[in-house]
């Protein structure tokens, strides 16, 4: 659950970053299907959304860092949370009991300000919609805009995922399978094997649901143990790269719930 959520956080850190390229842009692709008026006003309404999000951007998250604040606090109170209760784990090694209270403190701080940090995120933005909605209201313009629009979507597709490798003629194989499969639809494939990872990306849906899922079919050049390790490696580095929290939250997040790459690093 905390990938989806770290997922929707990016994907709104891109919004207020950029709201013109975010918003703007991806609503004027669909003006097309709208008559004139409805595009002039939506238009108008993106414009104004756009500039109150830059004009509040760093106001808001400035005075709002508690999420930095509250890792900060975490990392400089560290050893001293560990020293007076780990006299509690008196009939444990040392090392196991430090690394422990380690791992469990960073871990649930990172659950916990995921969640505070996204909620964060949504409100900025909804506060910015409701200027904007509130000016259209008072000038007459706001037809076809509602106080309760769907401003925020997602696009995670890889909600449900799962991971195979094989030799080319096996990931044909799965391809194939997966395409003639009744009631499934395959939405996109993404053929990467000339990149580092070397493998397929296939998202798909079932039947009506909107629900988009991820199979990652990579080619497997050997029997041996050699190429599992180098993949698990691999992916541990890209998972430390793209936290959105730093390294070492990310890594007591992987010993914490017992990831499949954890096991590679004991």
């Amino acid at each position: 659950m905390l990938r989806v959520l770290i997922k929707w956080i990016e994907e709104l850190d891109a919004v207020v970053a950029n709201p013109k390229q975010n918003l703007l842009e991806k609503e004027q692709k669909r003006l097309f299907n709208m008559n004139l008026l409805e595009a002039h006003m939506r238009t108008q309404y993106y414009k104004e959304l756009v500039a109150v999000i830059n004009g509040n951007r760093d106001k808001h998250f400035n005075n709002n860092s508690s999420d930095k604040s509250i890792l900060d606090s975490a990392y400089k109170g560290l050893s001293d949370y560990i020293r007076e209760r780990k006299k509690q784990f008196g009939y444990l090694p040392d090392s196991i009991v430090k690394s422990g209270m380690t791992v469990n403190l960073l871990s649930t701080l990172t659950y916990d300000i995921a969640v505070l940090y996204l909620k964060r995120q949504i409100s900025f933005l909804y506060q910015m919609h409701h200027l904007v909605y509130d000016k259209l209201v008072q000038g007459g313009v706001n037809r076809f805009i509602k106080p309760d629009d769907e401003l925020i979507t997602f696009s995670v597709s890889d909600l449900l995922r799962a991971k195979c490798s094989g030799t080319i003629e096996q990931i044909r194989q799965v391809i194939n399978n997966i395409q003639q499969k009744e009631g499934v639809k395959i939405v996109k494939i993404r053929n990467r094997l000339a990149t580092g990872n070397r493998d397929f990306l296939i998202n798909f849906m079932f039947g009506e649901c909107k629900l988009v899922c991820e199979v990652q079919v990579g080619l497997k050049d050997n029997s041996d143990n050699k190429g599992s390790y180098l993949d698990h490696f691999n992916h541990f580095l890209y998972e430390l790269r793209r936290s959105k929290f730093g390294p070492l939250c990310e890594s007591a997040l992987i010993i914490a719930n017992q990831v499949d790459i954890g096991a590679y690093f004991k």
